[in-house]
């Protein structure tokens, strides 16, 4: 099963989806392709999947993938190649996955598979990260004005304007039994890729077994700026007052301050995540 979302790649998921599975049929496989066309789409179609494909093949951005882990009952069970077509592409990027049809559907061919840990907030998985605070108030502005397709201009304008005047939440962060760590900005990390541009830890990897957690004691507008600035050129570990730790589970209490899951605006604190190892099957370039 090949499911699709039509505006990924600014529009050209469906002729790359054809190619794909065109390339597919050629070698003898049966392809069925699932087009999405609203929220919610692609995690039916994963879970109807059921017992009747042995590959499913996700043609989107990350958030679509997101909606297929989260539609399967067991994402262990049917490897899961992905044609990233989005704008982060955060998982793409970390395993060097292929971005051509070709080339994935060279892995459908492969029995290379590596399981990888997903990320756990109430009952949603996540595949690359948790924010809360500045970049989750982004997200939820540009969710209430999307039209079509997103690009990185399209965060420009949010960003600014959000950064003028923002008040930095006081959040209590609590990693696994630990005492309770204040911060103003907080990400968890299952990916080092976040949002396609920035690296916000080197450590991270999505079969560690963990969580990498970065806490940002200050997140004034300035303090904003420079870990922008910093994460862009991966060097935000070496900024003061960014402080990194590993976890299995993480609570974040506090002022009320939005959440962000992958890149898509989930809702306000307190909040609780887990990590879950090995949950995911997904199909990968054979090692040489």
């Amino acid at each position: 099963m090949i499911i699709e979302n039509p505006i990924s790649g600014r529009g050209a998921a469906p002729a790359a989806a054809e190619r794909l599975g065109n390339v597919l049929v050629q070698v003898g496989h049966v392809v069925e392709r699932r087009a999405t066309r609203a929220r919610g789409d692609a995690g039916r179609f994963a879970a109807e999947a059921g017992s009747g494909f042995d590959r499913i093949v996700v043609a989107g951005g990350d958030g679509t993938l997101n909606e297929v882990l989260n539609g399967l009952d067991d994402p262990t069970r049917i490897p899961i190649a992905f044609l990233a077509l989005g704008t982060a592409n955060m998982l793409a990027r970390d395993l060097g996955l292929p971005r051509d049809p070709e080339g994935v559907a060279a892995l459908v061919e492969s029995e290379a598979i590596r399981r990888i840990d997903l990320g756990r907030i109430g009952k949603q998985r996540f595949l690359g990260n948790v924010g809360v605070g500045f970049d989750a108030l982004v997200v939820e502005r540009i969710g209430r004005t999307r039209q079509g397709a997103l690009g990185y201009r399209s965060y420009v304008l949010p960003i600014l304007h959000l950064l003028t005047g923002y008040r930095e939440p006081r959040l209590e962060v609590r990693i696994d039994d630990g005492e309770p760590l204040a911060c103003g900005f907080f990400v968890a990390s299952n990916l080092r890729n976040y949002g396609g541009l920035f690296q916000v830890s080197e450590r991270a990897g999505c079969d560690s077994g963990a969580l990498e957690v970065c806490v940002f004691e200050r997140a004034g507008m300035l303090d904003l700026v420079r870990y922008g600035i910093a994460g862009m050129l991966a060097r935000l570990p070496k900024q003061g007052g960014v402080a990194y730790h590993s976890a299995r589970r993480v609570r974040v209490d506090g002022d009320p301050a939005p959440v962000q899951v992958d890149g898509d605006y989930w809702g306000f604190t307190p909040v609780e995540l887990e990590i879950e190892p090995a949950a995911a099957s997904i199909l990968v370039p054979e090692i040489a």
